[in-house]
């Protein structure tokens, strides 16, 4: 009888124990899964937010071009070559069809993102005129995309959004720095596999694709070249990055961890050759671009003061509704008192889960990540309560 007596005892003092230590256990380890959550950034839905444009600091480029490629080695670009001078150039648009004009039936207006004078980006909107150089509103040292952005044609699969082929060229010289082209059908885009980075950030490489003639065998070279803004020597090199030789056909890379590429601003692209002959090409690339202003996690994590200091307030806000919900289940005593708490609990998991679907923010994805944490453990500690309550107190 007396050892059937400590048992119970032994079982209620657990149990007691139980009661009183898994609340503050529960508050701090999912802290510890919030904080973790907050701080994520390995992971598809960080760089989906990335291109929705919800984590500051960060963007995606996505860069494509196309190029005949020979047996002499030259830039993916549809004009072959990618201009790079050290100072800003005035540039100017025409096209070889005077229906490309700001009241006719082609191109209207053409935005341009280039780099200027000092290296930042710029974007230039600019009306068309025919076959009448227009040029550009700032001086260029790099033009990475460019497009029509304005029609006077409703666009269909046999009529285009310009009639003739344009082009972007130097004012004083007339040296071409790149061309879109109306055959096989208007593009309306430029094609430059080839991008430069903006002055204040650093680039990542996260994945490119190429594909080749699969009767033909190329040679690949993907570059950059640092510190393009440097004026005077010993100036920064031209340094291949990667090479994929004997391409046939497809090739993908995709970085499981960003692959970092260089500080801007710098220039990054492809270049290529074949072995016999000619070849169409098409190569693509994506770019993580990430502001230099960022500071550094323990973990090498990026993130801005701004982003760190509002993941911690939206971890001591949870925290602070955890517990008390916690509070609540350890203070019913009656007979209904489970049924309330489960009651919060379903309240508070709707809450959370409407909140996370609603705004697609890094706010929304923390509490999301934090409601599915929070459904098992609760129910665990309820099950534990139930012990305490119908079995141990009892006797």
């Amino acid at each position: 009888m007396e050892s059937i007596k400590k048992n119970i005892r032994y079982k209620y003092i657990m149990a007691n124990m139980l009661k009183k230590f898994i609340p503050s256990f529960l508050l701090f380890f999912i802290l510890a899964i919030s904080s973790f959550a907050a701080l994520d950034v390995d992971s598809t839905d960080f760089y989906e937010r990335v291109a929705e444009g919800n984590v500051e600091g960060y963007s995606i480029i996505h860069k494509f071009g196309t190029t005949l490629l020979d047996t002499s080695i030259h830039p993916a670009t549809a004009s072959t070559f990618y201009r790079t001078p050290i100072t800003g150039v005035n540039l100017e648009f025409l096209s070889n069809d005077a229906d490309d004009t700001a009241l006719g039936n082609g191109a209207r207006e053409i935005t341009i993102e280039c780099l200027n004078s000092t290296f930042q980006k710029e974007i230039q909107v600019i009306n068309t005129a025919g076959t009448t150089p227009v040029p550009l509103t700032k001086q260029c040292t790099r033009l990475y995309r460019w497009y029509v952005s304005n029609s006077g044609t409703y666009a269909t699969q046999t009529t285009g959004s310009h009639e003739g082929d344009l082009t972007i060229r130097e004012v004083a010289t007339g040296d071409v720095w790149s061309t879109i082209s109306s055959s096989p059908f208007p593009s309306g885009q430029s094609q430059i596999g080839v991008y430069s980075c903006e002055k204040g950030k650093t680039a990542y490489l996260l994945s490119k694709i190429i594909f080749i003639d699969s009767s033909k065998t190329a040679d690949v070279y993907f570059f950059r070249r640092t510190e393009i803004n440097k004026t005077t020597a010993p100036y920064s090199t031209m340094r291949l990055i990667q090479r994929e030789v004997g391409v046939s056909g497809g090739f993908t890379f995709m970085s499981k961890v960003p692959k970092k590429i260089c500080e801007c601003p710098c220039d990054m692209g492809f270049m290529g050759d074949i072995s016999v002959g000619t070849s169409e090409a098409s190569f693509e690339f994506e770019i993580l671009l990430v502001d230099n202003n960022l500071t550094t996690t323990s973990e090498g994590e990026e993130m801005s003061l701004e982003s760190s200091f509002g993941a911690i307030a939206i971890v001591l806000v949870c925290a602070l509704i955890i517990a008390s919900l916690l509070w609540i289940v350890n203070s019913m005593d009656d007979d209904h008192g489970i049924y309330k708490a489960l009651v919060y609990l379903i309240i508070f998991v709707i809450f959370i889960i409407a909140g996370a679907t609603v705004t697609a923010t890094a706010t929304g994805l923390v509490l999301y990540k934090l409601s599915l944490w929070l459904i098992p453990i609760t129910f665990i500690y309820i099950l534990i309560y139930l012990f305490y309550k119908y079995y141990a107190k009892k006797y």
